[in-house]
C-alpha cells in the first residue's frame, strides 16, 4: 500500500463519542478512505475475519478511562475473555499473520507500555489526549509512505541519546539486514520476516540478524530498535519481496 487512497481502515474504540470524533476527521481529512468502526474485540475480529483491512486503529483499553483497566492490568497477559484489549486485537492480527498495519491509541502516555506494543507488533501509537485533528493523517503517512512507526515526540526523544550519524549507510548494515529492518519497522514479527524473505529462512536466523542490528544501533531489543529509527528519521526502503509477497 503506497499511499492512503481507497485503503480500508479498521477503527476500534469503545467509547462512542471519541468513535464518532475519529471518524469525522478521518472522513474529512481522508474522505477516499474506508472506515469500519468496532467497539469490542468481537466486533473486530469479525470485521478481520471477513474485510481485507489495510490499516487499524485499535484504542488499547476497550473500557472508559474511568472505570476501565489499570495500566497494570494492560501490561499483564492474564486477562478474562471480558477484559479482552486492543493489544489481543494486534496479537490477533499477529498471529494470523495479516496484512495489516496497526496504530495503537490510548490515554496513557507510558514508555512501557508502548515499547510494549511495539514488541508486538504496532506500527506506532496514539496518545488520545493529543488535541491535534491532524494526526491521524500523519500517522496514516507516516506508517504507509515512509514505513516508519508513529510515535509521541516525547517518547522518541526520551530514549537512547542521537547516534553522530542518520544515515543508513553509515550502520554498514548488510543487504539482508536492511530487508530484515524493513519488516522490523513495519511491524512484522520475527515469525513473519523469516517467511516473507527470498530465499525463506528461519525464525532463528531472522531473531541473529535482529540481533546483529542490535548492536549496530546500541539498542537492546525489537521496541529499542524501532524507536531508535523514528529517531534518527532514517526511511528504510522497502524490498522487492514485500511487493512478491504482496502480490501472492
Amino acid at each position: 500500500m503506497n499511499d492512503t487512497q481507497n485503503i480500508e481502515v479498521l477503527l476500534l474504540e469503545d467509547v462512542e463519542l471519541i468513535r464518532a470524533g475519529f471518524r469525522a476527521i478521518l472522513e474529512k481529512s481522508m474522505p477516499t478512505v474506508n472506515i469500519h468502526e468496532a467497539a469490542s474485540y468481537e466486533q473486530a475480529v469479525n470485521i478481520l475475519s471477513s474485510v481485507n483491512i489495510d490499516f487499524a486503529f485499535l484504542d488499547i483499553e476497550l473500557k472508559h478511562p474511568t472505570n476501565g483497566l489499570l495500566r497494570t492490568d494492560l501490561l499483564s497477559d492474564k486477562k478474562n475473555d471480558s477484559d479482552k484489549t486492543g493489544l489481543d486485537v494486534l496479537n490477533y492480527i499477529r498471529s494470523n499473520e495479516l496484512n495489516v498495519r496497526s496504530i495503537m491509541l490510548s490515554f496513557h502516555e507510558d514508555k512501557e507500555l508502548i515499547m510494549k506494543c511495539l514488541d508486538e507488533g504496532a506500527s506506532g501509537y496514539i496518545v488520545k489526549t493529543i488535541n491535534d485533528k491532524n494526526v491521524l493523517q500523519e500517522a496514516l503517512e507516516t506508517v504507509l509512505q515512509k514505513n516508519r512507526v508513529f510515535l509521541p515526540l516525547s517518547i522518541v526523544a526520551k530514549e537512547n541519546k542521537p547516534l553522530l550519524t542518520n544515515k543508513l549507510e553509515d550502520f554498514h548494515i548488510t543487504p539482508k539486514e536492511k530487508e530484515i529492518l524493513y519488516y522490523i519497522c513495519i511491524g512484522d514479527l520475527y515469525k513473519v520476516i523469516a517467511g516473507k524473505m527470498n530465499p525463506a529462512i528461519s525464525e532463528g536466523t531472522a531473531r541473529d540478524y535482529g540481533a546483529s542490528l542490535y548492536k549496530k544501533f546500541k539498542v537492546k531489543n525489537k521496541g529499542q530498535l524501532i524507536v531508535r529509527i523514528a529517531q534518527l528519521g532514517i526511511d528504510i526502503p522497502k524490498p522487492k519481496s514485500d511487493d512478491r509477497n504482496q502480490d501472492e
